[in-house]
C-alpha cells in the first residue's frame, strides 16, 4: 500500500484516529507491509495509544487454499509480520499477531478501524465481517473480486447504507451510517487472481 492509495488512508486515520485509547484491526496481515504503515503512522500521533490485532493463516496457506480464497498473494510469514512490527518502537503501541484461520481464531469484537483483506471467498468475508461488524471504521480490500463485490453490496442494501462521496468532513459530521469508496485509480498490482490482474478498490464503511 504506497503512493496515491496511502494517501487516502492517512487522511483518514488523520480524520478519525486522532486521540484516545483505540484498537486496529487486520484480517489478513501477511508479512505486514500494510500493518507496518497503519502503525507506522499512529505511533506518530501523541495522543493515540493503539493496539494492532493482526490475523493471518500466515504460514498454513497452500496452493489450495489460495485458489479457494481467490488470494493472488503466497502465504505470509509470521516472523517477518513481527520483525517489521517491533521495528516500531512507540510506547504506546502494542501488537498481538494471531496465526490460524478466522473461522477458528476471530471472535466477535468492536474495534475502532477493521481493514478486511484476508480470504476473499463469498463465505470466509462474510464470516470476518460478521465478527466486526459494530466496529467503527471497517474497509474492506479487493472489492473488484466478484464474491467481496457481492457480499459489500448486498450488506449495504440489506442495512439501507447510503452510499457518499468521499468528503471526510463530511463523513465525520453525518450522524449516520454510510460507506464510501476510495478513491484510488492507481495502476494495477502487480499480482493476479484466477489468471486476472487486479486492481485495488476499497469501500469503507462508517458506523455511527
Amino acid at each position: 500500500m504506497k503512493g496515491s492509495m496511502w494517501v487516502h488512508f492517512a487522511q483518514l486515520f488523520d480524520t478519525f484516529l486522532n486521540e484516545g485509547d483505540l484498537t486496529i484491526c487486520e484480517i489478513g496481515t501477511h508479512s505486514g507491509r500494510s500493518a507496518e504503515q497503519f502503525c507506522g503512522h499512529l505511533a506518530q500521533k501523541p495522543n493515540v495509544k493503539f493496539t494492532y490485532y493482526g490475523y493471518d493463516c500466515f504460514e498454513l496457506a497452500t496452493q489450495d487454499t489460495k485458489f479457494n480464497e481467490l488470494n493472488g498473494k503466497g502465504a505470509g510469514r509470521l516472523i517477518v509480520a513481527q520483525n517489521r512490527l517491533n521495528k516500531i518502537t512507540s510506547p504506546n503501541f502494542k501488537f498481538k499477531l494471531i496465526k490460524g484461520w478466522t473461522q477458528d481464531t476471530l471472535k466477535e469484537a468492536v474495534f475502532d478501524f477493521v481493514y478486511i483483506d484476508g480470504g476473499h471467498s463469498y463465505e470466509t468475508v462474510k464470516h470476518d465481517h460478521e465478527k466486526v461488524e459494530q466496529s467503527k471504521i471497517v474497509c474492506f480490500d479487493d472489492y473488484q473480486i466478484p464474491t467481496v463485490h457481492q457480499y459489500v453490496n448486498e450488506y449495504v442494501e440489506k442495512h439501507n447504507i447510503p452510499k457518499v462521496d468521499w468528503d471526510l468532513e463530511k463523513i465525520k459530521n453525518t450522524d449516520h451510517t454510510v460507506w464510501s469508496m476510495i478513491p484510488y485509480g492507481g495502476r494495477k498490482a502487480k499480482r493476479f487472481v484466477l489468471g486476472k490482474p487486479v486492481s485495488h478498490r476499497q469501500p469503507v464503511i462508517f458506523r455511527k
